[in-house]
């Protein structure tokens, strides 16, 4: 396939300081990374990424679009090229950084050269483009991917689906049968977008989706629960409470329990821990059921021998009582990612540094969330001795989000300023409740997910009753 650029406004290259415009690419990149690994990460909300990385690196994009056709020629188009990133200090940076400075190109047809790039590149390659078109933000991207996506070949529509899926919009129903029949790559893919044709197939996707709640493949039966919850199954919701009680219940769907269970179904889930079943996934989900009982079985999991499980603890506690997880009261000094000790690079603080590195990079070998050690350590008895002062004051027939009721207003704020590592179950659970009518793009920029929140004002929304009631 032939790659063309489309037609752009032209400046003059002579007048053009190619050292300004290369600098505003690697200062892109370097800020499409920190954006792009905060999003995960407990330090930042969306608010401080909007006002931060974000904000500064749209300046920088918009820094290489005032320079036109010839930018896009000698420095953007070449980057998403086959051969472009063999150089390039990240690949993922370097693509979606030139994708979206074509994409913001003030002219028409720009999605079109970004997919016909993505065809001739390997899956490994074409997914940092596809982030882009992820993250592309105008008036008519919508409609434009849609049509876009209908001239390609078979064999990228897993990728398109989760396009369409971070962006919270429809895919074209062809594509998602296509999928639905292909392995399991796709079928997850195709699963993702499932509930957003629910308006057009009506309740064949009911048939759908019992198709696949019936797979003895794992993941496959996960996201065909969590697409069945998003249009209403209660099918679905019975097969997660049944799959819960069963020994090798995956963590996604323990996750369920704490976001959309009722009172019975999170003391079922706080039993389980407190009859010493506890694990990473169970420990998430109590933070996320917020429920005071569950924050006092946190407070007693602050001394337990592993500290991943210490940390978690502490974070989940903290989301239930709103306790400052980064009070130097109650939370043990630390090294912080870029930390250093300028007077003795080579000496105590390097080591401790170096070996914190060493176990991050070990949880990432063997599967687990590398961020799970950037969480804050507690002190354990200035944790409980606060806790005994205060859990009087928690209903313990009431959900609590940071310190409060969880309602509507305070689901919001939450979303928007607490820790982006919690907003992508937080969105799920907003996304569950409103049945898929506010899908909230968690991993999009801050502008759509702003627009998509605004749609909350019109809908009843009560974070307190299980998913039967909703």
């Amino acid at each position: 396939m032939t790659v063309s650029l489309p037609p752009l406004p032209r400046t003059r290259s002579e007048r053009i300081l190619w050292s300004v415009l290369e600098e505003h690419f690697e200062d892109a990149q370097y800020l499409f990374l920190r954006w792009e690994g905060a999003l995960d990460g407990p330090d930042d909300s969306l608010h401080q990424l909007a006002v931060g990385p974000e904000r500064r690196f749209a300046a920088h994009v918009r820094g290489l679009v005032h320079g036109g056709l010839p930018v896009v020629e000698r420095i953007l188009f070449p980057a998403i090229r086959a051969d472009g990133a063999e150089e390039a200090f990240d690949e993922r940076a370097q693509r979606a950084t030139a994708a979206l400075g074509i994409l913001t190109q003030p002219v028409s047809g720009t999605e079109r050269l970004i997919t016909a790039a993505s065809e001739e590149l390997v899956a490994g390659s074409a997914v940092h483009l596809h982030r882009a078109l992820q993250l592309w933000d105008a008036p008519h991207s919508d409609r434009a991917l849609w049509e876009a996506s209908l001239r390609t070949d078979p064999k990228s529509w897993p990728a398109w689906l989760r396009t369409f899926a971070i962006r919270g919009q429809p895919a074209d129903e062809n594509m998602v049968n296509y999928c639905l029949r292909g392995d399991q790559d796709s079928v997850l893919a195709a699963l993702e977008v499932v509930p957003d044709m629910a308006a057009s197939a009506g309740d064949k996707i009911h048939d759908v989706l019992g198709y696949f709640l019936s797979s003895k493949d794992a993941p496959v039966r996960v996201a065909a629960l969590r697409a069945g919850l998003q249009v209403g199954s209660h099918r679905a919701w019975n097969l997660c409470r049944e799959w819960f009680q069963s020994p090798a219940v995956p963590d996604g769907v323990i996750e369920l329990i704490g976001i959309v269970g009722n009172a019975k179904d999170h003391q079922a889930l706080i039993q389980s821990v407190a009859d010493g079943h506890i694990s990473e996934g169970r420990v998430w989900a109590l933070g996320h059921s917020g429920r005071p009982y569950a924050a006092h079985l946190c407070a007693q999991l602050l001394r337990h021998a592993d500290e991943r499980i210490v940390r978690l603890a502490f974070e989940a506690f903290c989301a239930i009582t709103g306790l400052p997880s980064d009070n130097p009261e109650v939370a043990a000094a630390e090294l912080r990612p870029g930390d250093r000790d300028l007077a003795e690079p080579d000496g105590a603080f390097a080591a401790a540094e170096a070996a914190r590195d060493e176990a991050v990079e070990s949880d990432a070998a063997a599967g687990l969330d590398p961020l799970v050690r950037r969480l804050p350590m507690p002190k354990p008895e200035a944790v409980e001795a606060w806790w005994a002062q205060v859990k009087d004051r928690f209903d313990p027939r009431c959900r609590y989000l940071y310190g409060r009721p969880s309602d509507l207003a305070w689901m919001r704020r939450a979303y928007i300023h607490g820790p982006s590592r919690r907003r992508h179950l937080l969105g799920y659970e907003i996304t569950l409740r409103t049945r898929s009518r506010v899908q909230p793009s968690t991993r999009a920029f801050a502008a759509r997910q702003y627009r998509q929140l605004a749609e909350l004002a019109d809908l009843r929304l009560d974070p307190q009753r299980g998913y039967l009631d909703i």
